[in-house]
């Protein structure tokens, strides 16, 4: 995994740690279908004010999006929703990701990977890889490391936490398991081949499964549950609720001026735009 460090003594901490984090997400099925497990996986990886934005494509074209914002107290939801999906194992893959410090800050690290890869892996044998650019912020927080089941003790100076990762899962991938395609396999006879595809049928053997049948795949067109992706939209109303509701009693608003006014807000920051740092929030002030 090619990484650049900008300071010698942080030799890949934060590629690491995300490591350690793509380990956790491979836990044992029945604590995966735990909320219990998820919380505390995600208190151990991340800061209380995180956030994963995730964009998904639906059928990999870049015509339609869907970009949501996971804080960390839906972040548990979020993934036993998931499992509960079917999900047996998750894992992230970040080959040719690199390693700095953010924008000069000393305690922040930036890592960057520009293939790659989150894969699913479903009970009923279909594989579903996301694939994109993954940008993670990781804040190193001086002080002992606390004891972790998921976290080698390597760094008994300090701790690291994620303050933010952005997800643009551009592509979708899905395979299937050649064991779950149901149907009665017979060999590709040479003698059955018409003339011309007697030379391809001599070189390229193939089976042939006659009525073969496979799994309903557990996907949507986004290259997520339906299920996970209720979770998010709805997760993503209640918080624009509350955003709502908030404005409205800092300014003493009644309902219909609040909603007016609140989406006027919104349209004016959408209309001045976003550069790639602004997507990483929580971060200090130069001063």
């Amino acid at each position: 995994m090619a990484q650049i460090i900008s300071n010698p003594f942080f030799v890949g901490p934060g590629v690491l740690f995300l490591e350690s984090f793509s380990g956790a997400l491979e836990g044992k099925e029945y604590e995966m279908l735990s909320l219990e497990y998820w919380e505390n996986m995600v208190r151990e990886f991340f800061m209380p004010d995180s956030v994963f934005r995730f964009t998904l494509w639906k059928d990999s074209m870049k015509q339609e999006a869907k970009p949501f914002e996971i804080g960390t107290s839906i972040l548990p939801r979020f993934f036993l929703v998931t499992t509960q999906s079917g999900v047996v194992s998750m894992r992230l893959s970040l080959q040719g990701a690199y390693e700095t410090k953010y924008d000069g800050y000393h305690d922040i690290l930036k890592i960057e990977c520009h293939r790659a890869s989150w894969t699913f892996q479903y009970s009923n044998g279909y594989i579903v890889n996301l694939r994109g650019a993954f940008t993670a912020l990781i804040r190193i927080i001086p002080g002992m490391q606390e004891k972790s089941i998921w976290l080698p003790s390597k760094h008994p100076g300090f701790s690291m936490r994620i303050m933010s990762i952005a997800f643009d899962a551009e592509t979708q991938e899905k395979s299937l398991l050649l064991d779950d395609i149901l149907g009665h396999r017979k060999s590709d006879s040479p003698s059955l081949a018409t003339e011309g595809d007697e030379e391809r049928a001599l070189n390229d053997p193939r089976i042939i499964i006659p009525n073969a049948s496979i799994p309903v795949e557990p996907v949507n067109a986004f290259g997520i549950p339906q299920a996970t992706m209720r979770c998010l939209e709805l997760a993503e109303s209640v918080t624009q609720m509350s955003d709502l509701i908030q404005f409205s009693q800092e300014h003493n608003l009644g309902p219909r001026e609040a909603l007016v006014r609140f989406a006027q807000r919104i349209r004016e920051k959408d209309g001045v735009g976003r550069s790639p740092g602004s997507a990483m929030n929580h971060l200090p002030q130069n001063g």
